[in-house]
């Protein structure tokens, strides 16, 4: 897994967004935009306008498309979002992003945007293999009546520790000697980031002894102080 910090790579910016409020990561991927736009917004009327969860700090997009010969992006397709505010403009601001040009007849590529309350955006690529749950809803179902005897989240990527925050969903069976079998990353924000941290996590969990396997879902949040601190 491979994180980079592109703090220094031209952009062009929309006309009211200030480079301070504006941030760009690529995760995994080798495609890196010429020119990245993005969306002006303020976070108090986001939240009155829209009625966005006041218990959420952050509202991401991501979309799938393809890249032309000539770098223009097309065929631009939502497939997650935790809110469809501003996913329109998200859209629109996406569709101007100019690449290199290439030789190849079409290219495929994720990317995605992320709003928080310190009216800053977050612009994305990611690699478009990575697990994402195609919808609006995660599809965590916690386990309820069972709990790890070593609850451990500190199998980290010291790559990213200190520059976003994230979550990964991660399916797994338990053996009936309490043993995690099968981990398996269904869905993760930012897509990539946080995959291996999470499998090593759940990987290294064991549960009481059960009468017969049982299965289940969960979430770990990876929360970084710092203005890339997010809820989602």
């Amino acid at each position: 897994m491979r994180t980079i910090w592109l703090a220094l790579m031209p952009m062009l910016f929309s006309s009211c967004m200030h480079k301070k409020n504006f941030y760009y990561y690529a995760i995994d991927t080798h495609l890196t935009p010429k020119r990245v736009y993005s969306v002006n917004f303020s976070w108090p009327d986001f939240e009155s306008n829209f009625q966005v969860r006041t218990d959420r700090s952050c509202v991401y997009h991501v979309f799938d498309f393809n890249i032309s010969p000539d770098g223009l992006p097309f065929n631009i397709s939502p497939v997650a979002w935790s809110s469809d505010t501003l996913q329109t403009q998200s859209q629109a601001a996406l569709k101007k992003w100019q690449f290199p040009q290439s030789d190849m007849p079409i290219r495929q590529a994720r990317a995605g945007f992320i709003y928080n309350h310190h009216n800053q955006v977050t612009a994305f690529m990611f690699n478009r293999q990575s697990p994402i749950y195609h919808g609006s809803a995660s599809p965590t179902a916690p386990l309820e009546s069972i709990r790890p005897l070593n609850w451990q989240t500190n199998f980290h990527d010291g790559e990213v520790q200190d520059q976003l925050s994230g979550f990964v969903d991660v399916s797994f069976t338990i053996n009936n000697d309490g043993r995690v079998d099968q981990p398996k990353i269904i869905n993760a924000f930012p897509p990539g980031l946080y995959d291996e941290a999470g499998l090593a996590t759940v990987s290294h969990w064991t549960f009481p002894a059960l009468q017969k396997q049982q299965s289940g879902i969960v979430r770990i949040s990876y929360l970084i102080d710092g203005p890339n601190s997010c809820t989602y």
